[in-house]
């Protein structure tokens, strides 16, 4: 007859129950009460049907019949449930599995990421920056990517500007991080940062030239059937262009020197 006893024999009740149903044993349906001296419950009275409690309808409830219709508009004001959601944006979007889980799971980046994708960029470039910039920012800031300067606007325009080969990946995330407390445009700070990739031919062709005089070992192992040697010579000249230098570009050229 106190909390502290109902709480005691629910507990009770819970592992007795399971002891039971884990032993292939069968619950009876009974009335039980609890001692709270022995500290367990202990049987009263044994009913085995629903009419035995002698139920009566409640006299001050009206009665309450809720139609098929009712029901199903009100299915349609609920929220997408995960799982259909990670299942649309398979098929939707082409995510694979893992990335469509990643994004699915929290309603406010799922909603994020689709806002992101109608301003017409790949799906899957727009989960890649979510999926780590995003949710690495967010961690590290404990601030929500709304709380943030960061809009599906903006970040649609920063993977434009990365597909289009104004950016470099690595100014990409240079601008981003830029951007997570700014509130300008991914264009703009590009401008302010000085970071538009380096595609002109002759001034990349000037600056292979410069790596290759630099780095004669790298050279010669590259000659001598090395190829991962090409990968530090490219990251020498990202280096010496501070990221602006056009990569793909880059790379064609100096593997043409070097086959010379």
């Amino acid at each position: 007859n106190t909390f502290k006893g109902v709480y005691k024999a629910l507990e009770y009740e819970l592992a007795r129950q399971r002891r039971i149903v884990e032993s292939g044993g069968k619950i009876i349906q009974e009335t039980r009460r609890w001692d709270p001296d022995a500290g367990i419950t202990v049987e009263m009275r044994s009913k085995e049907f629903a009419h035995d409690y002698r139920y009566f309808p409640e006299p001050d409830l009206c009665p309450v019949v809720i139609s098929s219709e009712t029901i199903e508009s009100l299915r349609k004001t609920l929220p997408e449930h995960p799982e259909q959601r990670r299942k649309r944006l398979i098929q939707q979007y082409g995510l694979p599995e893992y990335d469509a889980g990643v994004i699915s799971a929290e309603r406010m980046i799922a909603d994020f990421f689709e806002e992101t994708v109608r301003y017409s960029v790949n799906p899957k470039l727009a989960s890649n920056w979510i999926m780590t910039d995003v949710l690495r920012k967010q961690t590290e800031t404990r601030k929500s990517v709304k709380e943030s300067c960061v809009t599906p606007q903006k970040l649609a325009e920063l993977i434009r500007l990365q597909e289009q080969g104004t950016v470099s990946s690595s100014a990409a995330k240079q601008i981003f991080e830029a951007m997570w407390n700014q509130d300008k445009s991914p264009s703009l700070l590009l401008q302010e940062m000085g970071l538009t990739q380096v595609s002109d031919m002759q001034a990349l062709d000037a600056l292979a030239d410069m790596i290759i005089r630099a780095n004669a070992k790298s050279v010669a192992d590259y000659k001598a059937g090395k190829k991962s040697a090409l990968k530090h010579l490219i990251g020498c000249a990202m280096r010496e262009s501070k990221g602006k230098a056009n990569p793909r570009i880059l790379t064609e050229i100096l593997e043409k020197k070097l086959g010379q």
